[in-house]
């Protein structure tokens, strides 16, 4: 069996490398400096992209937030004329039981 480790291996390991990173260069689409710029030109374009959702989404959720807080608005304030109108009749009921308990009362000590 074959050493591994011997001097002969690491020769073709290097050998293998070299020929891989020199056909990586010949057969690249684009030289290193077109690469860089359209890395350069995409992550700008990323960058604009997220700010642009990110205004969308702030517009959308600030729009959500005003039809929430105007339809809240209204609700607690159909409650409010609700109970209002449940706190008068509630008083009405009591002024009207009162008067109920007087005449009994009187009806009472008139006969007693």
């Amino acid at each position: 069996m074959a050493d591994r480790s011997s001097p002969n291996m690491a020769v073709v390991s290097l050998a293998a490398g070299l020929v891989g990173a020199g056909l990586a260069l010949l057969l690249a689409p684009r030289s290193g400096k077109d690469t860089r710029q359209a890395i350069k030109q995409r992550s700008t374009d990323l960058k604009q992209q997220a700010e642009s959702d990110l205004h969308r989404v702030r517009d959308s959720l600030n729009t959500t937030v005003e039809k929430t807080r105007g339809s809240l608005s209204d609700a607690l304030s159909k409650k409010g004329h609700k109970a209002e109108e449940q706190y008068d009749e509630f008083g009405e009921q009591i002024e009207r039981t009162g008067a109920k308990q007087s005449q009994v009362l009187r009806a009472w000590e008139e006969e007693a």
